[in-house]
């Protein structure tokens, strides 16, 4: 079976435009994540811990430096991004708080999740807690792993804190 020149150079052709959408979904996939590590690295540097464990989901980066017990968290938003650091050393727990509103008319009652946060307990009563936010429905028309990501993160964490 012969294929002439102008046949390969053809199926080449339509193989790579066929390709090409997913290829650059990648790369700006890569570029983002690139990005979203330098932010996260920043952080951390101006904070004093090196992150060595990222955790990414969205827009999100979740990031923890074990040695030092703290973590780092980024949220690149539309608006505003949102960059926070935490030394874990000063709180005692860490929780998922997913913020429920029900919706009800005459023949379905339903919950909306209206935001999913992670809570630390300070372990100095008069402090105030510290929160995370991952999603709120006013940032984001509807979740896409945020609940999933904050309840990886707080283990990661928790068992951060386990180890006082």
């Amino acid at each position: 079976m012969n294929i002439d020149f102008g046949t390969a150079v053809t199926g080449l052709i339509i193989v790579l435009i066929c390709s090409a959408p997913f290829l650059v979904i990648y790369y700006k996939g890569v570029k983002k994540q690139k990005k979203t590590i330098q932010a996260i690295n920043e952080i951390a540097q101006l904070n004093g811990c090196q992150i060595r464990q990222f955790q990414f989901c969205n827009d999100l980066a979740f990031g923890i430096d074990t040695d030092n017990r703290k973590i780092a968290f980024f949220r690149a938003g539309k608006n505003k991004p949102v960059s926070q650091c935490a030394d874990l050393s000063t709180f005692q727990s860490c929780v998922v708080n997913k913020k429920v509103r029900i919706l009800q008319n005459e023949t379905i009652k339903r919950e909306v999740i209206e935001a999913v946060e992670l809570i630390f307990t300070p372990k100095d009563k008069k402090q105030e807690a510290f929160k995370l936010e991952f999603y709120h429905m006013d940032l984001s028309a509807q979740l896409s792993g945020e609940l999933q990501f904050a309840q990886l993160c707080e283990a990661k964490i928790n068992a951060v804190l386990g180890g006082n």
